[in-house]
């Protein structure tokens, strides 16, 4: 057995890399249709048993970005002004490894695009860390959600690419001002928000 998994809705990722044999090899999933976490589940939901995402395997390389985190706000002076905050974990590679290593972080459509070297001073993990002020982008609202594609790579010492990650992202801000809260991301703020009520079933 790789692992196990009580939560239906949420995702659940396993290594698998040890158990793999060249050739063919099959990949089981057992379902059970209750757990000990079933009553967390069926609060106002309805009791249904299997698999409620889709099941994939991929491969990735043995040097590669194993998590990221991404912010990206408005600045709160002009509302046309993107901060973008980016954080990459690497720690497939090894303490001192991290050396010659950078991800470029690019956003295409902005003309976006810089390089951050790891540093493996935190906790022996390899981390870096770019925050990039952008001007004149679109922010995302409820009535236009517009999104950009960021672009992450994982490049080594000679320049060579390991990895590519893309991933939407869109620039919004929400504050509370005195009893009010904003969160449709421009001048002309709308006081009432805007939500989609979704149940994975």
């Amino acid at each position: 057995r790789v692992g196990y998994s009580e939560s239906s809705f949420n995702r659940a990722e396993f290594d698998i890399s040890r158990y793999l044999v060249e050739g063919s090899n099959v990949i089981g999933v057992e379902v059970y249709r209750w757990c000990t976490g079933s009553w967390l589940e069926c609060q106002d939901m309805w009791r249904l048993s299997g698999i409620t995402r889709g099941v994939e395997m991929y491969s990735l390389p043995q040097k590669h970005i194993t998590d990221y985190h991404i912010t990206a706000v408005l600045d709160t002076t002009d509302y046309s002004t993107g901060i973008l905050d980016v954080t990459v974990y690497g720690d497939s590679l090894r303490h001192g490894e991290e050396q010659g290593y950078v991800v470029e972080i690019a956003v295409p459509e902005l003309g976006i695009s810089r390089r951050a070297p790891f540093d493996a001073t935190r906790e022996m993990l390899a981390i870096c860390n770019r925050k990039v002020s952008i001007p004149g982008v679109s922010p995302w609202t409820a009535d236009t959600p517009r999104l950009y594609i960021l672009r992450l790579r994982l490049l080594d010492e000679n320049g060579a690419e390991l990895q590519t990650i893309e991933k939407p992202i869109g620039f919004r801000t929400v504050e509370m001002k005195k009893t009010t809260v904003y969160g449709i991301c421009r001048r002309n703020i709308l006081r009432t928000f805007r939500s989609v009520r979704c149940w994975m079933f």
